[in-house]
């Protein structure tokens, strides 16, 4: 499941903070736009993936069929439950900005937000 280079000792304490590969076949993705419980992501679950473009923005339900990291980015291969197409979501682990292109909120977490409001 995990694939990946070799960090420099700076880079590596950075990664290891914000994408954690778990045995279960699943990973922890710590950043703000991974609206998960714990902020752990399993694969072959659904999510809901939301595209914020300057345009356009739209709601997506896919499902994740691979997390991989290379040169601190990581990617997230994901299934269009709709239309069967797929796409790679992409991150840079060392940017620490709050800007952000995508997001994936599982069904749990979002229940739990309209419960709450």
């Amino acid at each position: 499941m995990k694939d990946t280079v070799p960090f420099k000792p700076d880079i590596q304490s950075c990664n290891l903070n914000k994408l954690i590969y778990l045995p279960d076949n699943s990973v922890i993705l710590n950043m703000p736009f991974i609206l998960t419980t714990n902020k752990k992501l399993k694969i072959n679950f659904p999510y809901l993936k939301y595209e914020q473009w300057l345009a356009d923005s739209k709601i997506k339900a896919v499902r994740l069929l691979k997390v991989w990291d290379t040169d601190n980015i990581v990617y997230l291969h994901v299934k269009d439950l709709q239309t069967n197409d797929t796409a790679v979501l992409s991150y840079n682990l060392v940017y620490d900005g709050d800007y952000w292109l995508w997001s994936l909120t599982s069904y749990e977490y979002f229940l739990n937000l309209t419960e709450k409001s």
